[in-house]
């Protein structure tokens, strides 16, 4: 039969696993010939697109013991008595049935729903442990990325809050299964790094996963990328991300692919869950058609963030480009007194603030990658306090002296105004550039209808902004949701 730890046994069960399939699942060293497929206790089935794929391991019944309550395939036992068992009905013959035959000794005492309770003496023995999303899911993953490259597989794990305050804490844990998957990866795919990642309890809240991956998870990335880019031009098209939505607690999944897409991640979706589990045991292959592929240009929504739960940067860069509104908005009020409308912006009557903010000291906002076995991860160092002496803030705004030659944007003007005002500027000094249109009062229609934010840069001056990015792959634009700038839209360059 097959089966699966109930709820608040997941732990316990897992960490015993771990403990027995850690001495199976021990790698060649670097050089060696990867296991060979006819002779290991890896557990293969077909699939029909990518051959033969590891789907789990075989434990050796000598180190099995007695296993507390778990869930059971509905149609494996219907109870009659509490010790009879119902005759199973045919199956098709598989030369991969890995079915146990039945064990007199098993009795069942009761029930509930698909959790049966066994006799203390009759403990079924696990023979076979199945990572059937894993045996679709990095095969996949591989064959998008064919060429030879660093190849690292981030997992997450983690706890949820148990409803009875008596239960312990971590109960629900998956690190030891995320462990065991560790493992089991490193052991079949010969050169696939992985590095987990526990966050503790919280997994249901979404203000716990946000902290979580603004601290842990997202600062490793980018560290990554920092590392890969180097100064050096081309970074973008050698660093892709993937992310893989399998199910989950909506609090992670919304979490992580909002974190997420500021590396522009394509996607590995599947779609269809649970089908080893109910074609067990008569599988003869794993089904390719339950995995989807999508660009993340496909699929990208960019959701914008209220600023009070921006990043602390994004927060400093805010306040900057709030105080050159107001500014704009009190040269307004005394028009009298200048030519912004009638000679500056006299052609489009469209103006744009921009704020460029550039860092004076490059160990304010970087963040360095653990070292050491991955599985024991310290905790990576959060980011320093954020000092606003560490950073200068440049102004730029829209000028249409001349349609014929061209306006300035603002974008460009900020720029300018950095570099003419601090000839020793480097392209790595850059941390964002924030934009907001506005509009000119006096017009009949709402002035955030008129302003058409969120306004990003026009070609030009994304072709400017690339070249900053090209070294700078931290380098980020910022939008506004309206003049009031309570929402923002953060999203990098390249």
């Amino acid at each position: 039969m097959i089966a699966r730890p109930k709820f608040n046994h997941f732990n316990s069960i897992c960490e015993t696993l771990h403990s027995i399939t850690q001495k199976l699942l021990v790698p060649p060293p670097d050089g060696a010939s990867p296991p060979n497929p006819s002779n290991d206790f890896i557990v293969r089935f077909p699939s029909q697109n990518c051959g033969d794929l590891p789907t789990g391991i075989r434990i050796n019944a000598s180190t099995n013991h007695g296993w507390p309550e778990f869930h059971v395939k509905e149609t494996d036992y219907v109870i009659q008595s509490p010790q009879t068992r119902t005759p199973e009905p045919p199956r098709r013959p598989s030369s991969l049935d890995l079915t146990p035959p039945a064990v007199p000794r098993t009795k069942i005492l009761e029930r509930v729903g698909s959790t049966v309770v066994f006799e203390s003496d009759g403990m079924p023995m696990i023979e076979c442990v199945f990572f059937p999303l894993i045996a679709l899911i990095i095969p996949t993953w591989l064959k998008m990325h064919p060429e030879p490259s660093e190849k690292i597989v981030y997992l997450v794990s983690g706890a949820g809050l148990p409803r009875n305050a008596a239960d312990d804490m971590e109960s629900n844990s998956t690190k030891f299964a995320s462990k065991m998957i560790a493992k089991f990866i490193r052991y079949c795919y010969q050169g696939v790094k992985v590095e987990h990642f526990y966050s503790g309890t919280g997994i249901f809240r979404f203000d716990e996963n946000v902290t979580f991956i603004n601290n842990d998870l997202r600062p490793r990335l980018e560290a990554k990328r920092r590392e890969l880019a180097d100064g050096t031009s081309g970074w973008a098209q050698r660093f892709k991300v993937t992310l893989v939505l399998s199910g989950g607690a909506p609090a992670r999944v919304i979490a992580i692919n909002s974190a997420m897409k500021q590396f522009h991640p394509d996607y590995i979706h599947v779609w269809q869950l649970k089908t080893f589990w109910h074609e067990y045991p008569n599988i003869l292959q794993l089904h390719d058609e339950d995995v989807d592929i999508h660009t993340f240009e496909k699929i990208d929504g960019s959701p914008s963030c209220p600023i009070e739960l921006a990043d602390p940067l994004v927060q400093l860069l805010a306040k900057h480009v709030r105080s050159q509104r107001d500014a704009f908005l009190s040269a307004q009020r005394a028009h009298q007194t200048n030519e912004l409308k009638t000679f500056w912006l006299r052609k489009t009557r469209k103006p744009v603030l921009c704020v460029l903010m550039i860092s004076t000291d490059h160990s304010t906002n970087t963040l360095l990658p653990s070292t050491g076995d991955s599985d024991a991860m310290e905790p990576l160092p959060h980011l320093n306090p954020i000092h606003e002496e560490s950073y200068l803030f440049y102004r730029g705004i829209n000028t249409e002296v001349s349609m014929p030659t061209g306006s300035l944007c603002a974008e460009r003007c900020a720029i300018s105004t950095a570099f003419a005002t601090q000839l020793t500027l480097s392209r790595s000094d850059f941390v964002m550039l924030g934009v907001l249109s506005m509009a000119i009062s006096g017009d009949s229609e709402p002035e955030d209808e008129i302003a058409m934010n969120p306004l990003g840069p026009c070609g030009a001056c994304m072709e400017w902004l690339r070249k900053v990015a090209e070294v700078n792959p931290d380098f980020r634009i910022v939008t506004f949701t309206n003049t009031r700038c309570d929402h923002v839209f953060v999203n990098p360059v390249l």
